[in-house]
């Protein structure tokens, strides 16, 4: 499969993630998971999970002119990266951040030889398009149920 990013230029550039990034990770990981209503940790938690697969460079930013916009993460399985985590906070919106970040991130995935995967709401029809643009396919859903916690 090849990657097509974003046919318009996007400024900014595929960063990935150091140890001095840690704590911005854990605010939007927090961010994005309170967007999500799922999959809830605390800050502790997600810290430890940011500073266990950071050990694999497995965290990145799309930075614009040095600012973090945007970010995403992959977990590696059995011949493939799963990317998740992709977040871009509001004031950043609809500028095809995520769009760059996720096409670089995925080509270097499959320049490494690696199949990639992405988890995403099937329920929002944006990011999804974005993701068919960049060479993502439908290839099955996944259903997530929780119970509150008492």
């Amino acid at each position: 499969t090849r990657v097509n990013p974003h046919s318009g230029a996007v400024p900014g550039e595929l960063y990935r993630c150091v140890s001095n990034d840690i704590d911005l990770l854990a605010d939007w990981l927090t961010d994005f998971h309170d967007e999500l209503g799922t999959d809830q940790s605390n800050r502790e938690g997600y810290l430890g999970e940011i500073r266990e697969r950071m050990k694999e460079g497995a965290f990145f930013f799309w930075k614009v002119k040095g600012l973090p916009v945007s970010m995403c993460s992959y977990a590696n399985g059995d011949g493939y990266r799963t990317v998740s985590h992709v977040y871009t906070p509001p004031l950043f919106r609809r500028n095809h951040y995520a769009e760059s970040l996720v096409a670089s991130v995925t080509e270097e995935i499959l320049s490494e030889g690696w199949r990639a995967l992405l988890y995403t709401d099937g329920g929002y029809p944006a990011s999804n398009s974005c993701y068919q643009k960049i060479g993502y396919r439908l290839e099955g859903s996944l259903v997530s149920f929780g119970l509150p916690i008492s």
